[in-house]
């Protein structure tokens, strides 16, 4: 059981000593041999066995009598925690290439590969709603009518349903990556935008009235413009300087705003999103299937049909 353990250990610090790749070599032949169930030559595993007993005759005799009396059970244990080690490892490393994170969809523990937890992070709805209840991350558009808003992109029979605000750090941070997925793989995108505080609301009703006037083209255009690095904190003069930049009229807009109409659908898409259970922004659905936080470009495409 020894030389399997050594076999791993040393081999991979061989490549960097060759001390280290003489004893893999020993290591390697001994598990050959083990598996046609022949002697080891090579006496590695005994070897080991009287140097880890002899170092620990230093320590403690009894830990090293004990030691050296139960040494294969102790090598049987620390097969399986190896076996076990690199089982978790093989799924945290699926789970990170699949979900952007090691633990799961939406789960937010630690991650060895992404150690920051940047790909779970969020900015959090309760600057809105002043909540402090935990949340429910078992997320489903399946009671949502997604024909309440807007779309970026009349694509294909994928459907990518974006929800971010653009004040949002880890929002902006998304964006290009859905920019990038319909430039590649052309899907049909709703979007709809989620503030976290009330002084963005308005931006909500600004997005609807530019995609009933002017359709999705002139939309994409003004969310490039409010999601790129011109746009460093979003204020009124930021979204006049957006409308400026795609040629529309601000004054038009204004009007627009103040209607009835555009605060009672920007009221339901708001009630729409929180019944839903949207905790934090950027979350994408895509065919269905939740996404909560800045996940990389691969994430997202493996969700595509």
């Amino acid at each position: 059981m020894i030389c399997i353990i050594a076999l791993i250990v040393f081999g991979i610090l061989g490549i960097f000593s060759l001390s280290y790749r003489r004893i893999a070599i020993e290591a390697f032949d001994c598990v050959f041999r083990r598996l046609g169930l022949r002697k080891c030559q090579s006496r590695l595993d005994q070897r080991a066995r009287s140097q880890i007993t002899g170092k620990l005759m230093k320590v403690s005799k009894p830990a090293a009598k004990f030691t050296y009396k139960y040494f294969h059970v102790i090598e049987f244990i620390f097969i399986i925690l190896l076996i076990w080690s690199i089982v978790q490892t093989g799924i945290s490393g699926y789970n990170f290439y699949v979900y952007g994170n090691c633990n799961g969809p939406n789960e937010d523990g630690f991650c060895i590969f992404d150690p920051t937890g940047h790909n779970s992070e969020i900015s959090p709805l309760n600057q809105l709603s002043c909540s402090t209840e935990e949340v429910d991350k078992e997320l489903s558009l399946d009671q949502l009518n997604t024909s309440l808003f807007p779309v970026l992109n009349q694509g294909d029979d994928n459907i990518v349903f974006f929800i971010g605000c653009y004040e949002c750090e880890y929002t902006r941070e998304t964006y290009p990556v859905i920019k990038k997925l319909i430039e590649k793989e052309n899907p049909t995108v709703i979007f709809a935008h989620l503030p976290i505080n009330h002084d963005l609301e308005s931006f909500t009703e600004y997005g609807n009235c530019i995609f009933e006037k002017e359709g999705s083209t002139k939309l994409m255009e003004f969310n490039d413009y409010m999601f790129s690095n011109q746009v460093d904190q979003c204020t009124v003069d930021t979204c006049s300087a957006a409308l400026t930049h795609v040629n529309l009229d601000l004054a038009a807009y204004t009007e627009c705003i103040g209607l009835n109409a555009s605060v009672q659908l920007a009221q339901e898409q708001f009630n729409a999103l929180t019944a839903l259970g949207v905790y934090g922004t950027p979350t994408i659905f895509i065919n269905g299937e939740p996404f909560v936080g800045p996940k990389p470009y691969r994430v997202y495409k493996r969700a595509l049909k």
